[in-house]
């Protein structure tokens, strides 16, 4: 028998755990589980019932990660709430992929990217109608060169990476939209770049928050010496961008500006390679370290509190912090921070 699954919600279920033979992180999916029941509780309730039918114990349940959904990381009535109602020891990090996309989607909400974005969005859009493309496909076929690409991407709100490869094969394939565009008529992001490593790398199974917030602090950085070197950066870009308006006979100006502008920036200045970095790229390169900056800070204090147990001192105060996330099952110490202290002591021994 087959079971019709088209518009029914599905919950990814997977499981992360320490391998006891080799000793090293394992990630491993388990299943996609069909669903109706979309509240934090229910969702909390599918994940413990279906990790039981796999056999695992959840008792020891000692971490969970989602996105930062309502449903999934509410406070109150979360996917990790409810969760944590059961099993305090559960700790809730929030994806560290999830967060660089939304950091880096939010960094999109600069006008002039924003416009960019739904450009390119509605130029894909609009060749994915058979004839319309058939004039595109024709323009690569008969042209001298051999793209890698043949097709435009969809554009994926949600998932940066996806808009990052839109743009990639938007650029490549530009000369013959244009093209395409005008015979059309005549019948009737480099900047993603910035975090592709980082995202890579942060949707590897193997990898752990101690891994993951240096490779974030290290794009942060590498963002902060661009941002010094805006001039030199972005005219890199601007010859790439001015060499690609060059192929189709379009010259780069600078829009119209006034003397009082409330909606866009009011630059003054006649030079268009000056007007876009100062109106457009430093404005994306900044929100983007500071979304960085936001969203990375709690998992910053999450790996400082396990970090006190590899330090050699100072941390005791971080330590005690740490006993706190872990009360369910050290009852028998009493939770006193004295025994807790001492303990850290040994341990440091």
């Amino acid at each position: 028998m087959k079971l019709r699954i088209s518009g029914v919600e599905q919950v990814s279920l997977c499981v992360k755990y320490i391998n006891s033979n080799t000793l090293k992180l394992t990630e491993e999916f388990l299943q996609f589980v069909p669903t109706n029941a979309m509240t934090g509780k229910g969702i909390a309730n599918l994940i413990l019932k279906n990790l039981k039918q796999f056999g695992i114990n959840t008792q020891y349940l000692r971490g969970q990660g989602y996105d930062g959904a309502a449903a999934m990381a509410g406070k109150l009535n979360g996917v990790q709430a409810h969760i944590k109602e059961i099993h305090l020891n559960a700790l809730y990090v929030h994806c560290s992929a999830h967060s660089l996309n939304l950091a880096v989607s939010k960094s999109c909400s600069v006008p002039a990217i924003r416009n960019c974005l739904g450009t390119i969005s509605q130029i894909r859009d609009f060749f994915i109608y058979p004839k319309r493309e058939s004039f595109l496909i024709q323009k690569i076929e008969n042209s001298s060169e051999t793209p890698s690409k043949k097709t435009l991407k969809r554009s994926c709100e949600t998932r940066w990476i996806e808009r990052y490869h839109a743009v990639n094969d938007f650029l490549e394939l530009f000369e013959y939209v244009e093209e395409a565009l005008e015979d059309i008529s005549d019948l009737e992001s480099l900047l993603f770049a910035l975090g592709l490593v980082l995202t890579k790398v942060l949707q590897q199974t193997s990898i752990d928050l101690k891994e993951a917030m240096p490779l974030a602090l290290n794009t942060k950085q590498e963002l902060k010496e661009i941002r010094l070197n805006a001039e030199k950066e972005f005219g890199d870009i601007f010859e790439r961008v001015n060499s690609l308006a060059e192929k189709i006979d379009i010259a780069i100006n600078k829009p119209r500006i006034s003397k009082r502008q409330t909606n866009r920036c009011n630059i003054q200045t006649n030079d268009p390679e000056i007007f876009y970095r100062v109106s457009v790229f430093i404005p994306y390169i900044d929100k983007f370290i500071n979304e960085l900056e936001e969203r990375f800070t709690n998992h910053q204090s999450t790996l400082t509190s396990f970090h006190s147990l590899f330090t050699e001192s100072g941390y005791e105060e971080v330590f005690i912090s740490l006993t706190k996330q872990y009360s369910e099952g050290l009852e028998d110490i009493g939770n006193c921070d004295e025994v807790f202290k001492n303990e850290f002591k040994l341990w440091q021994r």
